[in-house]
């Protein structure tokens, strides 16, 4: 096993947020609302060296640029450092020679370049992995494909290997709020957040937020009980931080319920910022209901690819999402489905 705390002092951050693109090959993201620079922030006050983080945004984030300034950033690394890598993009994946892509600014990188690098480059012991892109768990799955080395490795994704993502900065606030010490991210619920609470909060919240599963791993040792922070200030009761339904104009929205006062609830819609935050009376909060289907079932699948309605079948479920196989595809296509994107198989 390896350390058994993060070390701020001792780590490297090498941090890419792309929200502009040129041309219009790649739609633009938001900016507004955007986290990368809250997360930048948060690994300076925490100890993070200014000097140890590289912050590499939109059109300076060319595929040139980012070659040559994450082998600057891991190049100056010393024996003991971990390195957190950051890569929030656009991604691809090539299913007929299963390969992934992050999206720089002008052109394409592969998953296997950020791999290349650390193991040719990194002198420190262990890394921590945060793809944050359509098909990110693709970088998860590649690292039982890795040679095996003395670097210790942790990955972790916004979605699954198949699978494309729209949860605008949520997987960041993720991050935030497991090294700062937000009691909500307390899994085990023992005072501390360790690498496997961020990883099993982390994907129920991005399930419930954008019908996404990440995924995550760990390889070479890393211990997955690596401690991130110690929890800031416990939770007021047990319902902050519960996901519920709030009833708005006749409709039921998802929401995340950030704090209570009697008989009133004070939440965040999953798709709003905090600028949307609002008190409701209790009456308009339900628990979270939809449709479960059991493993094979015949169903109807919207893809990711084109909104199309297709046949298909389930594999597994897990939580509101059920993994499922399309009829008349491989396997190289199956992929998580929200509940908006799946029906029962009509009859005809």
């Amino acid at each position: 096993m390896t350390t058994l705390y993060w070390n701020p002092k001792r780590t490297r951050a090498f941090v890419v947020s792309i929200a502009k693109f040129v041309g219009k090959k790649r739609p633009d993201f938001s900016i507004e609302d955007r986290l990368d620079p809250a997360l930048v922030s948060t690994l300076k006050k925490l100890g993070v060296p200014p000097g140890q983080i590289t912050h590499v945004q939109d059109g300076d984030a060319t595929a040139e640029n980012l070659r040559e300034k994450f082998s600057q950033c891991v190049r100056g690394s010393q024996p003991g450092e971990q390195l957190i890598f950051y890569f929030g993009s656009h991604g691809d994946y090539t299913a007929n020679r299963d390969e992934f892509w992050f999206s720089a600014y002008d052109d394409l990188l592969p998953f296997a370049w950020a791999f290349e690098t650390i193991e040719k480059e990194f002198k420190g012991s262990e890394v921590l992995l945060f793809p944050d892109c359509c098909y990110s768990g693709g970088m998860v799955e590649m690292l039982a494909q890795r040679p095996k080395k003395s670097i210790a490795f942790a990955a972790l994704s916004s979605t699954h290997a198949h699978n494309i993502a729209w949860n605008g900065w949520s997987f960041v606030d993720c991050l935030i709020r497991s090294l700062t010490g937000d009691a909500r991210m307390d899994v085990g619920r023992d005072g501390h957040i360790d690498w496997d609470d961020l990883c099993r909060f982390t994907e129920r919240h991005m399930a419930f937020l954008a019908d996404g599963k990440p995924i995550y791993a760990t390889s070479n040792g890393f211990n997955p009980q690596m401690r991130l922070s110690d929890v800031s200030e416990p939770l007021k009761n047990a319902e902050i931080g519960q996901y519920v339904q709030v009833l708005w104009e006749n409709e039921w929205y998802n929401a995340e319920i950030l704090d209570t006062s009697g008989e009133k609830y004070k939440i965040r819609y999953v798709d709003s910022d905090s600028s949307s935050d609002e008190w409701v009376p209790g009456k308009k909060v339900r628990g979270v209901t939809f449709e479960r289907f059991w493993s094979g079932a015949a169903v109807e699948i919207q893809s990711s690819a084109d909104d199309e309605w297709y046949t298909g079948r389930v594999l597994e479920s897990w939580e509101s999402l059920h993994f499922c196989h399309y009829d008349d595809y491989g396997p190289e296509y199956d992929e998580w489905f929200g509940p908006s994107r799946i029906r029962r198989k009509t009859s005809k």
